[in-house]
């Protein structure tokens, strides 16, 4: 035993407490043991847990954007994703919002869902860059490691879920992009990327979650189609 240990035994049984075995001790042990008592748990004292806070996350700061047609990028909570090591970039996986509400704020937060794409592309066309391309989204699960997401706000919601061709255009436009990477590297990282909709998927298609997503209205036999031309 401990000096601890005896210190608690000392304490239970009458003895001297000071932490070491000695005579004392024996003699108070052999004395309980013969009283035929019980042993009861020594009352301790729990210490009240010292709440621990999660490090606070750094502001959103605005950056220049790796995708040269994205209005603004930002640096966001939920950008800061590695891809695994070995990672090759092979798809562009494409969701919608299921609001007709701007998200942008949304995403811009280490949100309930932790839910962030790379691009945000809004009824409008605009493109907002919020996770670096060549890092990997917060939006599919175990396919963000080798994809590009896009969440696009809708125009309408259920059973449609409309999507604005201006939106349409936008994703194609990045689409053609990515293509742009094929055989090369982004950030390191191999990019194995075809205008087909091999590459070109919806989230549903991924293999990763039970859902609807990008619903009804999201034509991406029309995006490759567009992508292609340009």
């Amino acid at each position: 035993m401990g000096p601890i240990t005896v210190r608690a035994l000392q304490a239970l049984i009458g003895a001297d407490v000071d932490g070491q075995a000695g005579k004392n001790t024996a003699t108070k042990l052999q004395q309980f043991l013969n009283s035929g008592a019980a042993f009861e748990h020594p009352a301790t004292e729990t210490p009240t847990p010292v709440p621990v806070n999660p490090p606070a996350d750094a502001p959103v700061t605005e950056r220049t954007p790796t995708y040269p047609g994205a209005a603004k990028a930002f640096n966001v909570p939920l950008g800061d994703g590695t891809r695994n090591a070995g990672s090759v970039i092979d798809r562009l996986i494409v969701h919608h919002t299921a609001t007709t509400g701007d998200q942008a704020a949304y995403f811009s937060t280490r949100n309930s869902r932790e839910s962030c794409p790379t691009f945000y592309v809004r009824t409008s066309g605009e493109v907002i860059e919020f996770i670096e391309p060549s890092a990997r989204p917060a939006s599919t699960g175990s396919a963000n490691t080798y994809s590009i997401s896009i969440e696009t706000q809708n125009t309408s919601g259920e059973p449609a879920w409309g999507i604005s061709d201006e939106s349409h255009e936008a994703i194609a436009k990045i689409a053609a992009w990515l293509a742009g990477y094929d055989g090369k590297t982004l950030g390191g990282f191999p990019v194995e990327f075809k205008l087909d909709r091999t590459h070109v998927i919806g989230h549903n298609e991924a293999g990763v979650n039970a859902t609807a997503c990008p619903g009804p209205s999201m034509n991406l036999e029309r995006i490759v189609a567009r992508a292609q031309e340009l």
